[in-house]
């Protein structure tokens, strides 16, 4: 590996504001990306609400709503596996992780 990619690798590993910016980024855009795929209604598992389709087309159900508690809930166990808050490093990361999903 050439030295710029060690120095990424050792910035992510030693935890700075970036990696902080990195793990709330990362946290906040799986939230959204589910929140809007739920939306569209391309999530068995997203609890939309499909009652309102008829069989007679009298208008076109456009979807529902993002659902931003199922994404929160989603990217929660996605992105926070493996961080259980044993050490001080874990508790930050999580932290990120919970203020990447409230900016949504």
């Amino acid at each position: 590996m050439d030295e710029e990619t060690l120095e990424k690798q050792q910035i992510a590993i030693d935890g700075c504001r970036e990696t902080a910016f990195i793990y709330a980024i990362t946290s906040a855009a799986v939230t959204h990306s589910i929140a809007k795929a739920c939306s569209e209604g391309t999530i068995e598992s997203c609890t939309c609400d499909y009652s309102h389709q008829s069989k007679v087309p009298v208008w076109e159900w456009g979807g529902c709503s993002d659902n931003i508690g199922f994404g929160i809930k989603f990217a929660r166990e996605f992105v926070d596996t493996g961080e259980r808050g044993r050490n001080f490093r874990e508790k930050m990361n999580l932290h990120n992780n919970e203020a990447g999903r409230a900016s949504q």
